[in-house]
């Protein structure tokens, strides 16, 4: 997924979740409606948030591998 989606489906699941939080949405919910709406929140999206997100998202790499790299 490339990051301008990223960020519009995150802008999505943001607005639903602060619109719809006092009606009990669920996480799933906003889920669903980010995949659903997010290009409608293009216009909000940011490539540089969708960087970082993926960034954020990716797993992250042990402690013992990047000691033993710099050990070398």
């Amino acid at each position: 997924m490339d990051a301008i989606t990223l960020s519009a489906k995150f802008a999505a699941y943001t607005w639903f979740t602060e619109c719809v939080r006092g009606n009990g949405a669920f996480p799933d919910e906003a889920a669903h409606f980010a995949n659903e709406n997010w290009e409608q929140f293009l216009t909000h999206a940011d490539k540089g948030w969708g960087r970082l997100l993926a960034r954020l998202a990716r797993p992250a790499r042990s402690r013992a591998r990047r000691q033993s790299a710099v050990a070398c």
